[in-house]
């Protein structure tokens, strides 16, 4: 089940060549993860029953970027 969370970015992030660079929080790359999955449950339309992959997905793309 994906659930829609708001979150609020660090303000501290700073983008260089696509990548962010920043000490993000635990909770704050959650977040980032959250919304991510969402949207990529939004893309699919809204079915139901992917959730974890979806979050894998997200995870994975959010963590690329942190790198």
């Amino acid at each position: 089940m994906a659930i829609k969370r708001t979150t609020k970015t660090s303000t501290t992030a700073k983008k260089s060549s696509g990548k962010v660079l920043s000490n993000m929080s635990p909770a704050e790359i959650q977040g980032l993860i959250a919304k991510k999955a969402y949207e990529i449950y939004a893309q699919r339309g809204y079915y139901h029953g992917n959730d974890q992959s979806d979050w894998y997905e997200a995870e994975k793309s959010v963590r690329s970027m942190l790198r």
